[in-house]
């Protein structure tokens, strides 16, 4: 019997003008809480987001930055090498002794390469090519 009037008791609780009031009253306070949580919640995750977003638009600047400097960098010692006596005339006598001896490894083309080589390989291990 002691069960049937505790729950009999609850019952006449939430029954009951004072009951009904007391959940009215949490109710009425867990909203504005929950509302403000919500709010909160989206505020910082848009926050967040962009803030991420601008983290990566800087990175990309900067990658972008450093690759245009790069290539610019090859350029200019493309422009150089191109401009340079040594690699006109090396580059012209090594392809006239391919073209003669129809490929590498011939005597003509070892000796140009001997004798130009150096100068370029010079250049590619101070260069990193």
């Amino acid at each position: 019997m002691v069960k049937a009037e505790g729950k009999s008791n609850k019952i006449n609780f939430i029954r009951s003008i004072k009951g009904k009031l007391i959940l009215f009253f949490v109710l009425v306070g867990a909203l504005p809480a929950l509302i403000v949580g919500i709010i909160s919640y989206t505020s910082a995750s848009t926050a967040i987001t962009d803030g991420e977003y601008a983290k990566l638009t800087a990175i990309r600047d900067i990658k972008k930055s450093q690759i245009e400097t790069y290539f610019g960098e090859r350029m200019a010692d493309v422009s150089v090498l191109a401009s340079n006596a040594e690699v006109i005339t090396g580059v012209a006598n090594i392809e006239a002794a391919f073209m003669e001896e129809g490929g590498t490894g011939g005597p003509l083309w070892n000796e140009e390469v001997a004798e130009h080589g150096v100068w370029l390989t010079q250049y590619e291990q101070e260069y990193g090519y």
